[in-house]
Parts: structure tokens; sequence; C-alpha cells
């Protein structure tokens, strides 16, 4: 997804009373003195800000103080939009240790009583998880996990938010739908703080880390270790790097960015062949479906073909992010010259119901598209599609190909890691993988389950658009 990137003026503010304000701010939040590395994420303007850095470098103490400068309209480093501002902070979880021992702790701390008549506990909303300020700004708490609600992204609809903090990794699904979450004269900005983890494999390393290399508009990184945080002592540190797994040690203590887990399908390097339109009319070809309730996520869909020689591949993969209905329709003007044999839809998806009160897979099926569920033996699938991705010696070519019409399938199974070691073992699972973004490479692998076969080509003629039906689809890969 790409943000468009809109800024406020950080420029010298000539306003005596502003800077009097700023000063007075400066001095409210004495308890709070943030080292020059805040500092400088503290000041910058950019639209989203991304803090990865190692564990307890003071990133919770950083993102609390930026909500409460927002919301107060006392930001003593850049200028923000004037009160009334309103904030969503999303964190891990409604209830439990991030809430109760991380989160409530420090707005407990930093939180000036003049700037909302009481107290945290005296004007906290617990019901409405709400921190009213008696300028009208609030700082609304939500759970990234959609777990937790009942509606997934639609929770976090029908609201203008000016500033979204994310503490700790959350959902791409509610990041992009809080990007969303734009009204008159609004530029939602972001503040996300993050030890990442899960490495590369987590959807900020693409989404906001390699736009910021790339050097992007709108995109401010910022990095920070452990030995960064002028409050605890060097013994303090070596004590809990002790304690950790070696695995893990860099990453919690630099915030390095790595392949937590190591590759699912370490034998493929992302290679693509080129799109054949002569081989895709002569194929035996099936659709497969990843759908998901969540109309921010969509359904991914994914042509696959098997050829005279049963070698297999994928040609076409759209995101659409529209009713099932018009899918179907746009599948069918997408494959109006194409004879698509098979259909297969995930099996737990497929079986779930959205508003309709009735299951995706009904839905399909009644908009002329007999979807059948697809295998789910993950473990068995992983197994063969490792087979399938390595190429032959004798040959010079693997069973499962990408055709470059495919950039994101090739993307996602050269990408696709596994959870860190611990992690998998503590959860009693070794086949335990990194699910994030991961829906081409399932779709790849529920096609590869199906055990095609090449049944003959299809006897219609190649149209001449089918190319540019290709080169189209490339420049508009999602449809909204």
């Amino acid at each position: 997804m790409t943000i468009d990137c809109q800024v406020f003026d950080a420029g010298v503010d000539a306003d005596l009373q502003a800077i009097q304000a700023r000063s007075q701010s400066m001095h409210r939040a004495r308890r709070y003195v943030p080292s020059p590395k805040q500092k400088e994420c503290h000041e910058s303007t950019a639209r989203v800000r991304f803090l990865a850095t190692g564990n307890r470098y003071g990133k919770t103490d950083l993102i609390v103080n930026e909500a409460l400068f927002w919301a107060s309209g006392l930001h003593p480093y850049r200028k923000t939009p004037p009160p009334p501002v309103s904030i969503r902070f999303y964190m891990d979880g409604y209830e439990g240790p991030h809430w109760t021992d991380v989160i409530r702790p420090k707005f407990r701390r930093y939180l000036d009583p003049k700037d909302t008549g009481g107290s945290f506990d005296q004007v906290y909303k617990a019901g409405e998880r709400l921190l009213p300020f008696k300028n009208g700004s609030t700082i609304k708490f939500l759970s990234y996990n959609l777990g937790d609600t009942t509606k997934g992204t639609q929770a976090y609809a029908g609201a203008e938010v000016h500033l979204n903090v994310f503490d700790e990794h959350g959902q791409l699904e509610v990041y992009r739908e809080a990007g969303a979450r734009i009204g008159p004269g609004i530029e939602p900005q972001f503040l996300i703080a993050y030890t990442p983890l899960l490495g590369r494999a987590a959807w900020e390393y693409d989404e906001i880390w390699m736009r910021w290399e790339r050097g992007e508009p709108g995109y401010a990184c910022f990095t920070g270790t452990i030995w960064d945080n002028p409050v605890l002592s060097h013994e303090a540190i070596e004590t809990y790097l002790k304690s950790l797994p070696p695995e893990q040690r860099d990453i919690r203590e630099k915030g390095i960015w790595t392949q937590a887990g190591g590759q699912v399908y370490p034998m493929y390097d992302g290679r693509m062949v080129p799109f054949d339109a002569q081989r895709v009319a002569n194929s035996t070809k099936s659709l497969v479906i990843d759908p998901h309730p969540s109309r921010t996520k969509g359904h991914h869909l994914l042509w696959c073909g098997v050829d005279q020689d049963q070698r297999m591949f994928c040609y076409r993969a759209v995101n659409y992010k529209v009713p099932i209905p018009e899918i179907a329709d746009l599948f069918r003007a997408a494959s109006k010259d194409e004879d698509i044999r098979r259909y297969w839809i995930d099996r737990h998806w497929g079986w779930a119901e959205n508003e309709t009160g009735k299951s995706i897979q009904q839905q399909y099926q009644e908009n002329g598209i007999p979807v059948q569920p697809a295998s789910g033996d993950k473990t068995g699938g992983i197994q063969l599609m490792q087979t399938v991705l390595e190429v032959s010696p004798s040959t010079g070519k693997a069973m499962f190909e990408v055709m470059d019409t495919c950039p994101e399938v090739a993307h996602q199974l050269s990408r696709y890691s596994w959870k860190p070691q611990s992690q998998a073992m503590r959860e009693a699972d070794r086949w335990q993988t990194i699910d994030e973004r991961d829906d081409w490479a399932t779709c790849a692998r529920y096609f590869v389950q199906t055990n095609p076969r090449y049944t003959g080509r299809d006897e219609r003629p190649v149209a001449p658009a089918v190319t540019a039906t290709m080169r189209a689809i490339m420049q508009r890969r999602e449809m909204v």
C-alpha cells in the first residue's frame, strides 16, 4: 500500500505565544527527558514514523509522550494540528499484561492532570477505552488483534483520526484501514514502535522500512539499541542479554532485521519466467482463491496451469476488494478467452460467513464459480512445494514456475519464513510459519496440492488480447 504523504510545516514559529506554550510543555513533561535519538523522532514531520529498536530502548515512553504532546496541543518539538485532535493508540489486546503492566502505567506516569482535569484513573472511561482532554482531544485505545473484535477491520472504521500510534507489531489490515480514516483537511499520521522479532517476514519491513530506504517521501525510520537507554545500567543490560536465546540477541539488543526463523523455501530465490501466451493457452488451467472476510484484505485469486510436460506455473494474480458478485463478474471478464477447468478455495475461510449469512464458498457457487475446498494439510503442502520449487540439475527448470506477470507471488515465496525456533518450540509446533502476507504463497501451495495433471489443450484459439490483458493487470493488480 502506498500512502500519499503530506506533512505539517515544521519551520520556525515566530508567534511568541506558541513559543511560550512549547516551553511550558517542555517544563510540564519534565518527567520525560528524551535522548538525542528519541528527540529526533519527536521532531520528525514525516507522515509515517517507524521506530525499529532493540528491547528496553524506551519505545513506549516515546510514543506515549508523543500521543500526550499531540492531545494537549503543546508539542515541544514540532507543530501539530490545533486541538481538538483525535488519536488512536493500538496495542496488543484490550486487557492482559500489555495494557496493565506497560501501557496504563506509562500514561499514569506521564499524563499531566492539568490537561485532563484529573489523574488518568479519574478521567479514563474504561467502558469506551477513551482518554478525554479538556480541550476536546481524545486518545482512543484499540486492539490491533482482529480476533478481539466481532467486526474485523470494520471496528476501526467511521472515524477521522489525526495520529495513529502502534505499540509493537500489529496487523497489516489495521494499518491499511487506519490510513483510510481521513476527514476534511485531515491527513492521518503514523507512529510505530517495534522490535523486529519476526525479521524481514513482517509487513513493516516492506511497507515502511524498504520505502524509507528507497527514499520515498513521507517515511522516516529510526533505530536504537538497548544501550541507548540512559536509565539502564550496563550490569542490568548484560544480565538481560545473557538470558536470551543466541538467535534473538542481535534482534533484542540492536533491533536488527534478520531472517528470524529461516526461509521456508530456501531453494527459491524469486526467479520468474517470461509470460508465455501460447503456453498458457495450451495448458490445463485452474483458479485458486484465498478469500478473507475483511474487505481491506480482499480476496486473492491466482490463475494457474499445467503444461504438456506436467510442469506447473501461475500466470495471473489479482487481489479483488469488492463483493463476491462483482468479483465473479471481474473474473469472467478477465477469463473470457480461457478454459478454467478446476476451482479451489481455502478450506478454512471458504466456510466463513459474512454479512449475507452465507459461507464464502456458497456465494461463489451461487455466482457461477464452482469452487471446492483445497487441501488443509499444511505440513505436507510445504514439503511438496519445497520439492517442486527445486531446480532440476538435468533440465535447469523447476516443476513449479512463476511467470513475470505474478511478481507478488515470487516475492512472497522468497520471503516466506518460519517462526523463530524458540517461539515455535514454545507453541509445540515446529511447522509454525509467519503467516503474514502469505496469501499468494498459500494459493500456490493449494494449487500444487491438487495434484494437477495435463488433460488436454484448450481448443479455443489464442486471443490476441491475452498478452495485453496480462500487462494491464500488471499495471493495476488491486481492484478496489
